[in-house]
Parts: C-alpha cells; sequence; structure tokens
C-alpha cells in the first residue's frame, strides 16, 4: 500500500501511511527488490523523492536486476528526477549509478539509446564521475570529514 501511495505522490497519504507502519515496513521492497524510492523515482515526483529522502530511506539500493532509481528514472524520461538524484547539493548524488550494469550488462543509457531516446542518453553520459565521488554517491571528502571527527580530529585543521 505505501509503494502504491508513493507512485500516486499525494505527500499527505504517504506520510498518514507511513505513519502507520514501522520502520522496516515502510523500507520493505516488492518481490522484484524496488522499494519506495524506486517507486518515488519512475514516477517522476522530486517532492516525494525529497520526502523520502530527508526520513532516511537508501536511494542507492539496486532491486533484484541490478536497476537503481536513476534506471527508474531514466527509462521514464524524468530529466528533473534525475537532476535531483545525481546533482542535487541537498540530494542523494547517486553519478555512481550510471555506470551500474544490469544483468544484461546494460546501463541507464544504454536502455535509452536501445529506445531511440538518444538525447537524455547522451545527457547522462555527459556527468562525469568526481574521482573524489565513492560508488554509492557519497562524497568521500565528506566521509572523512566524518571518521575524523569521530576519532576527535578537527576536518579544517588537517595540513594546518
Amino acid at each position: 500500500m505505501f509503494h502504491f501511495a508513493v507512485l500516486g505522490g499525494d505527500l499527505p497519504t504517504i506520510d498518514y501511511i507511513h505513519g502507520l507502519l514501522s520502520p522496516a515496513n515502510a523500507r520493505a521492497t516488492n518481490a522484484f527488490g524496488c522499494g519506495a524510492p524506486h517507486w518515488a523515482a519512475a514516477a517522476g515526483n522530486v517532492e516525494v523523492a525529497e520526502w523520502l529522502f530527508a526520513r532516511g530511506f537508501d536511494f542507492s539500493e539496486l532491486n533484484d536486476s541490478k536497476h537503481g532509481v536513476v534506471g527508474a528514472a531514466a527509462w521514464k524520461g524524468h530529466r528533473p528526477m534525475l537532476s535531483w538524484l545525481l546533482r542535487a547539493p541537498d540530494g542523494p548524488r547517486l553519478v555512481g549509478q550510471l555506470h551500474n550494469r544490469d544483468h544484461g550488462g546494460h546501463t541507464a543509457a544504454d536502455h535509452l539509446r536501445n529506445d531511440g531516446r538518444l538525447d537524455l542518453a547522451r545527457w547522462l553520459e555527459s556527468f562525469e564521475e568526481k574521482e573524489t565521488e565513492a560508488p554509492n554517491g557519497i562524497d568521500q571528502a565528506a566521509a572523512l570529514s566524518v571518521k575524523l571527527s569521530a576519532a576527535g580530529i578537527n576536518f579544517a585543521s588537517v595540513g594546518k
């Protein structure tokens, strides 16, 4: 029921149903391994994706076919969702998912090219993964800062 609410995009309904579920049930996946983030991406609803992300839903998970949220948004042609997923400062920044290959060996851009949607495929391919970005989209500098802070080291003072 929660996944259908996410797909439908009505935030009051999503919020209500989410409040009725245990955290484990809210984050459950369907028989194909798709969770709420997959459905938000497939629907192209950035507002719902932001709501889920703010509540700690994992956008880096792949389903059983090795498709991620970037692929779900790409196959449906949702460029605003892709922009949020890939480059929004407050989003998951999942550029690494552009390199994911499904069981058939295809990336999201490959599927778009096969469908004749060359403009969107080229747009996706224009993103180059930065050396400082980890495969799951977390900035390694930020991750290092968290680790250093946990060890009692002030990241800003390193190297001074």
